[in-house]
């Protein structure tokens, strides 16, 4: 074959295409499958997929938000400041 101009954009096969590019992803199944289940927060999908690094798991459910699949919420979280004295007996 010759050289195709490099500014020519590759059409999918089939439309369908992407959806299959995204969910054949490894790991992108399983993840939204817990999603679905109710395990939505990051600390829970970590403990449940303890073999997957946390940068797999980030980088899936970055690209599950990317593509409108999941919405992320940030949750507040304040460390509790905790006062500790000693009582001395007198």
């Amino acid at each position: 074959m010759k050289n195709l101009d490099k500014n020519i954009q590759k059409t999918p096969i089939c439309e369908l295409t992407p959806i299959f590019e995204l969910f054949g992803q490894k790991w992108t199944t399983v993840i939204l499958s817990e999603i679905l289940n109710g395990n939505n927060h990051y600390g829970t999908l970590r403990k449940k997929f303890a073999t997957m690094s946390s940068r797999t798991l980030s980088a899936r459910l970055k690209t599950l938000e990317k593509n409108g699949i999941i919405t992320r919420t940030v949750y507040p979280v304040y460390s509790p400041k905790l006062g500790i004295s000693a009582h001395a007996e007198r």
